[in-house]
């Protein structure tokens, strides 16, 4: 018996519904998939997870930072655990089947070191797939690979960065704001990716009036010339003004060029920007397309598909349903080669492209596979013909006799195959030989006001936030939409739903700025070091640099001061309390004013 361990029970579902002649079990409320010589059992996400031995227990912030790192099953898991190791421990061999990327490794990785004890990833198999299409399932499957320690590496590295630096420092605020509010029950928290992002939004929103008005004056003498065709004239630009009225044109020299005009294929973050809804929903709804085997995988950082037959089977399916011009071809596509260790860039599968055009894609799906569906064809995209026209002149200047090639225009000769705004001029082509030249000057005074009393408001959307994060190198693009969210959620209570700051978040968002300075130069630097690495004997290293960094936040935080909240109402000092909402049915962070009886959201 092989066991192969999928992601998510949807996926597991997936796999078994394509390999066919599979049965669904359940055992202690664990659904898995049985079939020939294969049990196809899903994780739930990570199951096992790391945390930080004796912090629990930390009551003072001179016992911090706790550095020993500890992994654990969680509670909600451990029947899901019993059934893996029951079945891990029957089979003849273990595939590794979960997503195609740093958190996929470490949930498989998880799951068989500490059921079957392997902790060498050279002797763990691993099926990578880029989508979930017969084809490609079928001989990962069947062709197991070593499992990428690189991968591995950088996934255990940021879970443990995170949970070394998260956990620590939220132990030290909470204790801080339970020193000054002692009714305080929920943890306020700090993260690595977290701190920098909500430092953002505190620096970045905000509303001013800008109450002067600024003109500004420029004067110039404007001077153009024109060449006389005749029947009309048409603008001359020389370097130096002729001193009398004529020029003669020498020659004509035409250049011709290939101007490319396809675009590269889309990666998790250029769909997170090309999508006018939310990052989460979009990962949603792009999750959804990739179970249902329409879209390949999508948390990837790629451009680049790595098998040029399977673009080519797209273009052939679009091109069954769409009339492409001839020349729009696959063999145009950019290509930007990654790590072979990647999942393919963003595109609709052949079976996603006959659901598109046939009407099972619906609703919300539709509009993510089409923003999918439009840039691969662009991508096919041939260059255009581009013609450069230049004159060859000769006239009289101050100095002397001056000859000089000077640019005529431009033209494109398929300009119908054009995918983005392209515009010229035509003009005729003067022929060798003397013509006239019209000089005109216009002296020029520009004046503009820039009006006063203006209002500036200053609101970021999840977009906003999602592409700054991409744009800085903080988060990866499997977990930055998950962050925005996260800032809104009741455990943290920093945001609201248009990501402008609540009490908590302004006084939290100073903190990190003031007295921690997490920035966003420092988080991005520590990605780029989990990026590089690419053995676990690394990890060691790496982990002892996370310590330090660790002990160094938590010696300024012990420095800091947590500052009195006021009532909303009269301004008197306010207590920071939870209270449970039956209505709600969850604990609330609440302002409590003593002065006026009263409690108040933040």
């Amino acid at each position: 018996m092989k066991v192969v361990i999928a992601e998510k029970e949807e996926a597991a579902r997936r796999i078994a519904d394509l390999l066919g002649g599979f049965r669904e079990i359940e055992e202690n409320g664990v659904t898995y998939f049985a079939g020939g010589d294969y049990v196809i059992v899903p994780a739930r996400g990570h199951i096992i997870n790391s945390t930080i031995r004796g912090l629990r227990q930390t009551t003072s912030l001179d016992e911090l930072p706790k550095l020993e790192v500890a992994w654990r099953v969680e509670e909600s898991e451990r029947n899901r655990y019993m059934v893996f190791r029951r079945l891990v421990k029957e089979a003849d061999d273990v595939i590794v089947a979960t997503d195609w990327d740093r958190e996929g490794e470490v949930i498989g990785y998880n799951i068989v070191r500490f059921t079957r004890r392997i902790k060498n990833p050279s002797r763990i198999k691993r099926a990578y797939f880029s989508s979930l299409t017969l084809g490609e399932v079928k001989k990962a499957i069947e062709e197991p690979v070593p499992m990428n320690e690189a991968l591995l590496t950088q996934g255990l590295a940021r879970n443990i960065a995170d949970t070394i630096i998260g956990l620590n420092l939220t132990k030290a605020l909470t204790l801080l704001f339970k020193q000054k509010y002692p009714n305080l029950t929920q943890a306020v928290t700090l993260g690595r990716v977290q701190s920098p992002l909500l430092a953002y939004i505190k620096k970045k929103t905000g509303a001013y009036i800008e109450r002067d008005n600024h003109i500004s004056n420029l004067s110039y003498i404007e001077k153009k010339l024109y060449i006389d065709l005749g029947d009309k004239q048409y603008e001359l630009k020389l370097p130096v003004e002729p001193i009398n009225d004529y020029v003669e044109v020498v020659d004509v020299n035409v250049a011709e060029s290939l101007l490319p005009q396809a675009e590269k294929l889309f990666n998790t973050d250029d769909v997170m920007r090309a999508s006018k809804i939310s990052p989460g929903a979009t990962m949603s709804i792009m999750e959804t397309l990739y179970l249902k085997g329409y879209l390949t995988y999508p948390r990837t950082t790629s451009r680049y598909v790595r098998n040029p037959e399977f673009l080519a089977e797209i273009e052939r399916e679009i091109r069954k349903y769409y009339e492409l011009p001839e020349s729009f071809s696959w063999r145009n596509t950019p290509v930007e080669p990654v790590e072979e260790a990647h999942p393919d860039a963003i595109l609709l599968t052949p079976e996603g492209i006959r659901a598109y055009f046939e009407g099972r894609i619906r609703g919300r799906e539709k509009f993510i596979a089409t923003i999918v569906l439009a840039r691969t064809i662009r991508s096919f995209a041939p260059p255009l013909k581009k013609k450069v026209i230049q004159l060859r002149v000769r006239y009289e200047g101050v100095s002397g006799v001056v000859e000089e090639t000077v640019p005529w225009s431009e033209e494109y000769e398929n300009v119908n195959e054009a995918i983005s705004l392209v515009s010229f001029t035509r003009k005729p082509v003067p022929t060798p030989g003397r013509y006239r030249v019209i000089k005109i000057t216009s002296p020029i005074e520009k004046v503009t006001s820039y009006g006063a009393f203006k209002s500036y408001v200053s609101v970021l959307s999840d977009t906003d936030l999602v592409s700054w994060m991409a744009d800085v190198g903080i988060g990866t693009e499997a977990t930055r939409q998950i962050f925005p969210s996260l800032l809104r959620d009741e455990r943290h209570n920093y945001t609201d739903e248009n990501n402008l700051p609540r009490t908590l978040g302004e006084v939290v968002g100073e903190i990190i700025e003031k007295e921690l300075k997490i920035s966003p130069s420092l988080t991005s630097r520590m990605e780029k070091h989990i990026n590089s690495l690419k053995r676990l004997s690394e990890l060691e290293g790496f982990i002892e640099e996370v310590a330090e960094y660790t002990r160094q936040l938590i010696e300024k935080m012990k420095a800091i001061n947590i500052p009195d909240l006021t009532c909303p109402r009269c301004n008197n000092k306010a207590e920071l309390v939870n209270r449970y909402s039956r209505q709600l049915r969850r604990n609330m962070l609440l302002l409590y004013c003593g002065n006026c009886k009263k409690y108040y959201e933040i």
